[in-house]
């Protein structure tokens, strides 16, 4: 099975621009290096409202596979993540021994030197522990684990869905990836989708039309444009389909360079270019 993979990442300081988002990012790459594609990528406040609210969308919307989350199960109080799946899949709580001994053995620690951990910090930090009653625990190693609830039996049978619960730091997050979640549950699928790219020189609107026509004749490839010096047109799909789409768009380029107006407009495209950030994408 081909599954549905949607993610919710989660963070104040992603959405208040102290950091940029970097998981999102690399999921999308790993999972198209697999022939599997991201449907969907949401990112919330440590809010447990709004990660609810998230989880209960995705719950009850088109063929739901599988829910990667992001952020938020620290040992703080604004880390809400387990929480707020639990009230999302209507069940509650618990403590995993599993998940608290590493805290135990801090608190112990810090007990021997000397220093006593209030009751609330004692609290907070077992947060980390703290996960929705019925999920299991796939530890990596000490302070590093992913919780994942199945729905129905799980994403890997027909019918089912699983909410994958991962930690924030980068590292963290794809070393449990790499390691976990993908060889059980993101395999690679082989029949990859094919990328073929063309390039040109013209402004993009001047391609809209013809883009249409391929789009129509090929509804099983898509097509991106995206401004820069050269323009770039990527077709992905099946391989003849997106082959021959590509082919279609570039006999369009060259009828285009036989226009007497084709250098005049290739130099309107330079210079308004020339004020863009390469980068950049519509």
């Amino acid at each position: 099975m081909r599954p549905n993979v949607s993610m919710l990442v989660v963070g104040d300081e992603l959405l208040d621009g102290y950091i940029d988002e970097a998981n999102a990012a690399w999921t999308s790459r790993r999972l198209r290096e697999r022939g599997i594609a991201l449907d969907r990528v949401t990112i919330v406040r440590d809010d447990i409202e709004a990660i609810r609210a998230e989880v209960a969308r995705w719950q009850h919307g088109p063929r739901p596979s599988i829910l990667l989350t992001s952020g938020g199960i620290g040992g703080t109080w604004d880390d809400v993540t387990y929480l707020a799946v639990a009230e999302a899949l209507g069940v509650e709580v618990h403590l995993v021994e599993g998940l608290a001994r590493p805290v135990r053995d801090i608190i112990r620690w810090a007990a021997d030197q000397g220093y006593t951990f209030d009751e609330d910090s004692v609290d907070g930090m077992l947060r980390i522990a703290t996960i929705p009653e019925g999920a299991t625990v796939h530890p990596l190693r000490t302070y590093l684990a992913c919780v994942r609830y199945a729905i129905d039996g799980g994403a890997t049978v027909a019918d089912g869905a699983e909410v994958v619960m991962l930690p924030g730091p980068p590292g963290h997050f794809q070393a449990l990836m790499e390691e976990l979640v993908m060889p059980d549950l993101l395999p690679d699928l082989g029949n990859h989708p094919t990328v073929v790219e063309v390039t040109h020189d013209y402004p993009e609107t001047l391609l809209v039309g013809p883009v249409r026509r391929v789009r129509q004749r090929y509804p099983e490839v898509t097509v991106g444009s995206y401004p820069g010096q050269p323009m770039l047109l990527r077709f992905q799909g099946p391989r003849g389909p997106a082959a021959a789409a590509a082919a279609q768009l570039e006999e369009d380029i060259d009828r285009l360079d036989r226009h007497p107006a084709a250098e005049a407009l290739r130099a309107a495209w330079q210079q308004q270019a020339a004020a863009w950030d390469p980068g950049g994408a519509s």
